[in-house]
């Protein structure tokens, strides 16, 4: 809805902007140098993987930066609204101390929180 009329490199550089904001998101879970480093493959995959589908498949590139951006923005902004589960988490398996094993209802709240996001960045966006 914010911007429909985008055009294909538009959106490709937005995707590319999503995918750096996801690798920034995904590296400050990470603790060592090695683990950061191999964190930046998610939004390579995510962006190469994109486009090597779209190319092989003959759909429209623009399609293709669309679910890009839209995956990247959604777990961006579920990185932004766990940061202090996450924190934590990670505190407690730092100073060895179990971790929150509500698994059932941690999933229930993840889900139902990632599918209120990627509907809302996707009206959005779309």
């Amino acid at each position: 809805m914010l911007i429909p009329d985008l055009s294909t490199t538009g959106w490709w550089a937005f995707a590319i902007v999503s995918a750096l904001a996801l690798w920034i998101a995904v590296a400050s879970m990470t603790t060592t140098r090695r683990h950061k480093l191999a964190s930046v493959t998610v939004p390579t995959v995510l962006l190469v993987g994109g486009y090597a589908q779209s190319a092989a498949r003959g759909y429209e590139s623009k399609e293709a930066a669309f679910v890009i951006t839209l995956i990247a923005l959604t777990l961006v902004i579920m990185r932004i609204i766990f940061a202090g589960w996450l924190t934590r988490q990670k505190k407690r398996q730092e100073a060895e101390e179990p971790v929150d094993d509500h698994v059932g209802r941690q999933t229930a709240v993840f889900v139902g929180t990632f599918v209120v996001v990627l509907v809302g960045v996707g009206f959005l966006i779309g």
